[in-house]
């Protein structure tokens, strides 16, 4: 089985909404897109195009490349929408879309007009955004992850660079334990000798600072490392939860779903209706969900074994 980065989080919060949504087992996707999941997604797109672009066409800006991307992910949904329903998206869905693209215009705007280029200064680019695939040790199972992508710095180290938006600045202390950018440095140091670390540049949803903030204010980056002994205990960790997820029946929805204490199941609004409506033994409302796209690495695993 070939595992992502972004799956085995969702396992380890909640297997129901994992085996819902895995690329593994029902890939369930909510027809509209919830807001905080699209600005990212937005975001990150224009982001690797700016990165990927920049060399040739530096002149193109970081918000054209938002809008681009934004007018391509509106027809994608719109067509994924009309298909579904026989009817055009509810003008709510696009005054909505239209909302966030603002933010994220702003964003871009900001971004580019305090940073100047896409890349922190004194860094190049190695690889722009790539999927990588690593066998996990001691399973016949395989780790995936997007990287944004991999840059060195003027000593030839080479970071994970990881763009993210964020509507509260991130904890230094928990970016340092985020699993995530755990599994991306584990990555790194399989695919390179000269593996470092990850470079996170995140951007605050907001479109000016607030009163008594600066323009500085709205972004944060931060360089970061981890140890050889934490990177061992998660290849354990690995080994284990890819072991217990490939062992979960495909054609039986897990009864442990996992309901945090704190503000519920609000994370995931996007498939709460099915969910609920299993747990009720009601009609699954289907008409309010698709199925996700098999990535490219999927697709080539996968093929290799039909």
């Amino acid at each position: 089985m070939i595992v992502s980065v972004t799956e085995l989080m969702t396992y380890n919060r909640c297997p129901r909404k994992w085996w819902l949504s895995s690329l593994n087992r029902q890939r369930f996707t909510a027809i509209q897109p919830a807001e905080a999941l699209e600005e990212g997604k937005l975001i990150h797109v224009a982001g690797e195009r700016w990165i990927r672009h920049y060399t040739d066409d530096p002149a193109y800006p970081f918000e054209q490349h938002l809008l681009d991307a934004a007018t391509e992910e509106l027809e994608r949904l719109t067509e994924v929408y009309e298909t579904l329903t026989k009817r055009p998206p509810p003008t709510s869905l696009l005054d909505d879309y239209w909302k966030w693209i603002t933010l994220c215009r702003a964003m871009c705007r900001n971004y580019q007009a305090y940073y100047k280029t896409p890349l922190p200064k004194e860094y190049t680019l190695v690889q722009p955004e790539q999927q990588v695939v690593v066998a996990i040790p001691n399973t016949e199972h395989y780790l995936e992850g997007t990287l944004d992508a991999i840059i060195a710095d003027d000593q030839g180290r080479h970071f994970v660079y990881e763009r993210k938006t964020y509507g509260q600045r991130p904890n230094v202390r928990h970016l340092q334990r985020d699993f995530q950018f755990l599994c991306y440095d584990w990555i790194l140091h399989q695919s390179t000798d000269l593996a470092y670390g990850i470079c996170y540049d995140g951007l605050w949803k907001r479109p000016s600072p607030p009163a008594g903030k600066t323009t500085a204010d709205l972004f944060f980056r931060y360089f970061m490392s981890r140890n050889d002994d934490e990177r061992d205990e998660l290849e354990l960790l690995l080994a284990m939860k890819s072991q217990e997820m490939a062992a979960r029946p495909t054609d039986q929805c897990p009864i442990d779903k996992v309901v945090p204490g704190t503000r519920g199941c609000l994370d995931c609004l996007d498939l709460l209706d099915l969910c609920d409506a299993i747990s009720n033994g009601d009609s699954q409302p289907l008409h309010l969900y698709t199925q996700r796209d098999l990535t490219p690495a999927f697709q080539a695993f996968y093929r290799g074994r039909d």
